[in-house]
C-alpha cells in the first residue's frame, strides 16, 4: 500500500536544518500541494495526484510543495519561521509571488507568533 507520505517524502526535504538551535521538536510543516494553471483543472489535477497508487506516477506529475507554516514554532515571528524552512531547502510562501499557481484569493497574515 502506497500512503500519502511516500508521495510527499518526493517534493519536501529529509531533514531539517537545526544546526546551532535549541530546538525541543516540531509538529508540523503545513503547506500545500500546488500544479501549474497552465494545467486544467490544476486543483484537481494536484488533489488528484495524492490519492495515486504509484510513487513513480506521482514523481512525474509536475507538483510542488510550498509551505506556510511550522507548528510548533519556537521563533517569535512567522517570517522568521520561513527562513528556517528556506534554509531546510522548503520552498515557501515569501520565496515569490509564485503567479504560476492558480489562487483563489488574498492571504494577510501578522508577522508574530506572540
Amino acid at each position: 500500500m502506497v500512503w500519502i507520505t511516500d508521495h510527499m517524502s518526493t517534493l519536501v526535504p529529509p531533514h531539517l536544518n537545526f544546526d546551532g538551535m535549541d530546538v525541543q521538536n516540531i509538529v508540523q510543516v503545513t503547506g500545500e500541494v500546488v500544479a501549474p494553471k497552465t494545467i486544467k483543472n490544476a486543483r484537481n489535477y494536484a488533489a488528484g495526484a495524492l490519492n495515486l497508487k504509484s510513487t513513480d506516477e506521482f514523481k512525474e506529475r509536475q507538483l510542488r510543495f510550498i509551505a506556510y507554516g511550522l507548528q510548533k514554532s519556537w521563533n517569535r515571528l512567522w517570517s522568521e519561521d520561513m527562513v528556517f524552512l528556506q534554509d531546510s531547502f522548503f520552498c515557501t510562501a515569501t520565496m515569490s509571488n509564485w503567479t504560476q499557481y492558480p489562487d483563489d484569493g488574498l492571504v494577510f497574515r501578522i508577522d508574530n507568533h506572540k
